[in-house]
């Protein structure tokens, strides 16, 4: 009996070590899951010989299912331990009583790690368990091939080395600028240059160019004195000439060369000698390589084409630039006042005005949206780009699309909706 009592003694002190080293396997994952990407990337570079190769993109993400199976490890190894003490000492159902005991004993041991590492901070815990990481590593490393390509998509495993190497770098910045908004260390405006900054490059042709039917072109039969006339009239500075309809660009005319041709006292009968050459784009090309293309071919305006070769627009380098920085006001467009008052107690106010202000105007308070312009909430609430004539109501008033393009809200006329009948008027 004495043996008996021994060796399950033995047991279970044997089951208290596994629940020992669970308890800073499991802290020491915790911490390794809960630690943002910039503090990641601070440790390693603090502590290089100690993080270094823990805390890279490719091992940090080994190293935390190696924790984890590793201290699953131990929660076998403490069930065994458990259940061979209780068999031994002709406990009734001793595998079931194991089982039950470990289970409370990790829910209990899962539930102070949490609230341990949340409280202490991840990376102040991995500094407190740092003699942990060669041991770690060690333990990582028989299953690092295997979990190298169990932890990585299928996409990324497969494509080619530039095309993964874009894509990791484009994950890595899209991470930072998250961590980044999350602990505000960037202005509103900041993160949304960022943010266009790296959907620049994923944007097909099709999703930023004039549509067909909003294209202005010039035939190239046009007699001259209409095609100056034209160039007055749009104030573009570049239009595509055509041969007959729209389906047969045969080049573009600057207006540059209008005048110029208009300061040398001989211009030519119709508009078919200024043609420049045109550049061709298909809708599914990114923007990031028309632009590219741009510079290459010191082009400004390209005719965007289908699988087929129809036209089905253009694009020009301002509506690339407006991409990455927003909406670029025209030299000859008129400034007007953001918000003007109205003889019915209303605002006709430019889509970039802040709801703040229309907030302040009419003593009201906006809920459940995350914008922060009229232009904004009204793509918001209308769940697309709003249309000149379009109207939609919220927090007691009435906004009406006064003028807009397919890319943005340009003037908003802002009144009070309608009091309903034996309702009270707000104050």
């Amino acid at each position: 009996m004495s043996g008996l009592g021994i060796g399950s003694g033995l047991a279970f002190l044997v089951a208290g070590a596994f629940a020992v080293l669970y308890l800073l396997l499991s802290a020491f994952a915790q911490a390794l899951e809960s630690l943002s990407v910039l503090r990641r990337r601070s440790l390693a570079e603090e502590r290089p010989e100690r993080f270094g190769r823990l805390l890279s993109p490719s091992s940090w993400r080994v190293a935390r299912v190696a924790v984890r199976l590793t201290a699953q490890g131990a929660v076998l190894g403490g069930l065994l331990s458990v259940g061979g003490a209780l068999a031994a000492v002709g406990a009734p159902e001793p595998w079931l009583v194991a089982a039950l005991a470990i289970l409370l004993g990790w829910f209990l041991i899962e539930t102070a790690v949490v609230r341990w590492v949340t409280k202490r901070g991840p990376d102040d815990v991995l500094l407190d368990f740092s003699w942990l990481t060669p041991v770690v590593v060690l333990a990582a490393r028989p299953l690092t091939p295997f979990l190298s390509r169990l932890l990585t998509p299928e996409a990324e495993v497969d494509a080619p080395p530039a095309e993964k190497e874009g894509s990791e770098k484009e994950a890595e910045v899209r991470a930072l600028l998250d961590v980044a908004r999350e602990e505000g260390l960037l202005e509103k405006h900041e993160e949304e240059l960022v943010s266009r900054a790296v959907d620049f490059g994923d944007r097909t042709v099709g999703e930023v160019m004039t549509p067909r039917p909003d294209m202005t072109v010039c035939p190239a039969d046009t007699p001259f004195e209409e095609v100056v006339d034209l160039f007055v009239r749009t104030k573009y500075t570049r239009i595509p000439l055509v041969d007959g309809d729209v389906d047969k660009p045969v080049g573009v005319v600057h207006v540059k060369d209008v005048f110029a041709t208009v300061r040398s006292g001989s211009p030519p009968a119709t508009a078919a000698p200024l043609a420049r050459d045109v550049l061709f784009a298909p809708e599914s090309q990114t923007v990031g390589t028309l632009l590219a293309d741009f510079r290459r071919r010191r082009q400004h305006l390209a005719i965007v084409v289908d699988e087929y070769g129809a036209v089905t627009g253009l694009v020009t380098l301002e509506d690339l630039v407006e991409e990455l920085v927003g909406e670029v006001a025209d030299e000859h467009e008129e400034e007007q006042d953001p918000i003007v008052p109205l003889p019915d107690g209303g605002y006709s106010v430019a889509g970039r005005v802040r709801l703040s202000e229309i907030a302040s105007l009419f003593g009201v308070t906006f809920h459940r949206t995350e914008s922060d312009t009229v232009a904004g909430l009204l793509s918001e609430r209308l769940g697309h780009i709003p249309r000149p004539g379009e109207t939609t109501p919220d927090a007691g008033l009435l906004f009406h699309v006064e003028e807009a393009d397919r890319r943005r809200v340009a003037r908003v006329k802002v009144t009070r909706a309608p009091v309903p009948a034996g309702a009270e008027a707000p104050a």
